[in-house]
């Protein structure tokens, strides 16, 4: 389409940026791996987790497509944090021993993962990793955009992104907050 676009009007296409060259050479490393991979039977999509090199395809090309065509606006900001509000209530209820979505066992709970249940999931996204870097990604998009702006209006947010680092370091993957600290120095950066 944009190649189309760019025929029609004349102008040449945007040139890629770093993270979206990024996320091609991801993308290429992964398809390379899965098809020199010796598990081609789990490889490409497990039944199971449906975490493989399919899933991980479709979200480097999801990425790339809202890089390349998405915009941000404040309406989309505003839906994103309406949507983290039942999204963090739903995580602080499963981490204070709740099982409102059924993800655990008759009689069990977020504590019980890794001895009486294999793995460990919160919220709607499952997989406490995914929950953790979803958060580590949450917290910048929740405040950057509140920073200059009075405490009275913002306020609503920076609960909200304390909440969301109450529930990263209560779920205790490392992996998270180092991706939170790591977003904090690019963000330093970046400004």
């Amino acid at each position: 389409l944009e190649l189309r676009q760019s025929k029609r009007s004349g102008t040449r296409l945007r040139p890629l940026t770093a993270p979206q060259w990024t996320a091609l050479a991801f993308l290429a490393c992964t398809l390379l791996s899965a098809a020199c991979s010796p598990y081609q039977e789990k490889v490409w999509y497990n039944e199971t987790s449906h975490e493989a090199a399919l899933t991980v395809s479709l979200y480097v090309l999801f990425f790339l497509a809202v890089s390349r065509w998405g915009r941000a606006t404040k309406r989309l900001w505003l839906v994103f944090l309406w949507t983290m509000v039942p999204f963090c209530l739903l995580c602080l209820l499963q981490v204070l021993g709740e099982n409102p979505l059924g993800l655990y066992p008759q009689g069990m709970n977020y504590y019980d993962n890794g001895e009486k249940y294999k793995g460990a999931y919160a919220a709607t996204l499952g997989n406490v990793d995914i929950v953790s870097a979803f958060l580590a990604l949450a917290i910048p998009l929740i405040v950057l955009p509140t920073l200059g702006a009075k405490l009275r209006k913002s306020w609503p947010c920076w609960v909200l992104a304390l909440v969301c680092l109450g529930l990263l370091v209560w779920l205790q993957v490392l992996c998270g907050l180092v991706g939170l600290a790591m977003g904090a120095v690019g963000c330093c950066g970046a400004r």
